[in-house]
């Protein structure tokens, strides 16, 4: 007679179950990790966003300090 290992019990919340293995407790709702993976790749690419704006405000006060001194020779 083959014995089958229970590997994950529902808990009393919606789309929970818990790993009997390592007893933790999983969210099994597709919807909300597809959510999760889609804000952190908005998040990222905001961050790069904002990388790039502070590297051409950079270069642009490297510009605004070259003319001044540009000026300043004539």
């Amino acid at each position: 007679m083959k014995t089958y290992e229970i590997s994950h019990v529902a808990i009393t919340e919606r789309q929970m179950v818990r790993d009997m293995a390592s007893k933790a407790v999983l969210n099994m709702d597709k919807n909300a990790l597809q959510a999760y993976k889609d804000k952190r790749v908005t998040m990222e690419e905001i961050q790069a966003t904002k990388r790039d704006i502070n590297t051409i405000r950079a270069e642009m006060n490297d510009i605004k300090q070259m003319l001044s001194v540009l000026i300043e020779r004539k």
